[in-house]
């Protein structure tokens, strides 16, 4: 955007904004402006002031905004130098809080954006040089044209809500719109006034402003002045039911601007009913049940703090095995067996266990235990010569089972072993 000129051309300006940059008349803004010295001479004393100018129905030069100092004046006069360092080819930047109060004549509220050929800010620096003109000042006029100032006879402050669901349910990928703008103005003011309507979707999890997708908005301003409520039609585009989704609605005719958000989550159930005959049941997920074919489905890893009773071993059970072999070994100079009982359940509630009765025939190459053959039924190792003790392995879900005594067994040591087992039995606890 080209920078506005003074009209003798001894100063330029170099840098000029307004925050906002869109006022309506009856409030401030932010005005800096950088000035260059070009006018040859070194200024050592100045006053610099802004008045403007607007439309209005009962003067024909258009009525003024306040004037208001930038630098300088006060004093007597209200009109004082003050003293200022500013050579030749040195910039000053100025700023200063406008306000763009109605003045005297009454302002022509005929157009919603004031006539830019009547609408200005005047900026004059007077200083105590004389230049090569035989004057001591310049003017510069910056026009509301939209370059860097729009200025609105008076706002219509619109609003917007917006509401979007899922529809017909919560898993659905198909949304309803509720959505309703109002305004400060009469509706048919809001709509002579050129507003737009845009809308986005975002499935990132940052609502703010999203811009992702752009999204068909099928309601007109009318009908969004007047109020859309639940409706199918408004927005027809659908929506992943495995992602959150975010939207932005606005409404905007480039000098004002509302927004409403609004967002559906994923679809989700922490419990889901299948809702057929058969039944079905889903936790974390929707039910992948049809009818005949009942499923019971889990997404979280699952803990069951008591148990599954057919599942697992409890405090009290006993394990009674009648028959079958267990593989072992013999160490501790022949003195120890040592045999693994892999089980049936989980162990994983179990701490400890009590070898309760053990009739069998345990041999290796080297002969038979206790005795020198096979026993029918088995040897009864639960006699007082005898030290036992079983323990628990959790991870391979076995029991390991130790038989000592002081004297050797007759067997073959560091070998392996069989152990043929007639009965078994072992109180398990927690």
């Amino acid at each position: 955007m080209a920078l506005p000129t003074f009209d003798e051309g001894f100063f330029q300006v170099t840098a000029l904004s307004f925050s906002p940059s869109v006022v309506a008349v009856g409030e401030t803004a932010t005005m800096s402006i950088t000035i260059k010295n070009v006018s040859g001479k070194s200024i050592t004393k100045s006053y610099v002031y802004q008045d403007g100018r607007y439309p209005s129905t009962n003067y024909q030069y258009g009525g003024a905004f306040p004037t208001q100092f930038l630098y300088g004046g006060g004093g007597s006069s209200g009109w004082d130098m003050k003293t200022i360092s500013w050579a030749n080819n040195a910039s000053h930047t100025f700023t200063a809080t406008v306000s763009f109060k109605e003045g005297y004549y009454q302002l022509d509220t005929s157009n919603y954006v004031l006539d830019p050929t009547k609408t200005y800010i005047a900026i004059s620096v007077v200083t105590n040089a004389t230049f090569s003109s035989g004057g001591n000042y310049d003017n510069l006029y910056i026009r509301a044209d939209g370059s860097y100032l729009r200025i609105l006879s008076a706002r219509d402050n619109p609003k917007l809500t917006l509401e979007i669901e899922r529809t017909p349910n919560d898993e659905a990928i198909a949304v309803k719109t509720t959505a309703k703008l109002t305004a400060d103005v009469a509706s048919s003011v809001l709509t002579a006034h050129g507003y737009s309507i845009k809308l986005t979707a975002t499935n990132a999890h940052n609502p703010a402003l999203p811009t992702d997708t752009a999204v068909t908005f099928n309601a007109t301003l009318s009908q969004l002045i007047t109020g859309i409520t639940n409706s199918t039609s408004a927005v027809t585009a659908t929506f992943s039911a495995a992602t959150d989704w975010y939207f932005l609605l606005t409404v905007s005719n480039g000098y004002e601007t509302t927004n409403a958000y609004g967002s559906i989550p994923r679809a989700f159930a922490n419990i889901h009913l299948a809702g057929l005959s058969t039944g079905g049941v889903a936790f974390g997920k929707f039910s992948g049940s049809t009818q005949g074919k009942p499923l019971f489905e889990c997404e979280f890893p699952a803990y069951f703090n008591a148990g599954i009773a057919s599942h697992e071993y409890h405090n009290g059970d006993v394990v009674t095995i009648n028959g079958g072999t267990f593989m072992g070994y013999v160490t501790g100079s022949t003195k120890a067996i040592h045999f693994v009982i892999p089980l049936r359940k989980s162990l994983e509630r179990i701490n400890s266990a009590t070898l309760t009765q053990l009739k069998a025939n345990i041999s290796n190459n080297g002969g038979y235990a206790i005795t020198s053959s096979n026993v029918s039924g088995g040897s009864n190792y639960i006699v007082s010569s005898v030290t036992r003790s079983v323990s628990v392995d959790k991870v391979r879900n076995v029991l390991e089972v130790y038989l000592y005594r002081s004297t050797a067994w007759d067997l073959t040591n560091n070998d392996a072993l069989s152990v043929r087992n007639d009965t078994i039995s072992i109180t398990l606890y927690e």
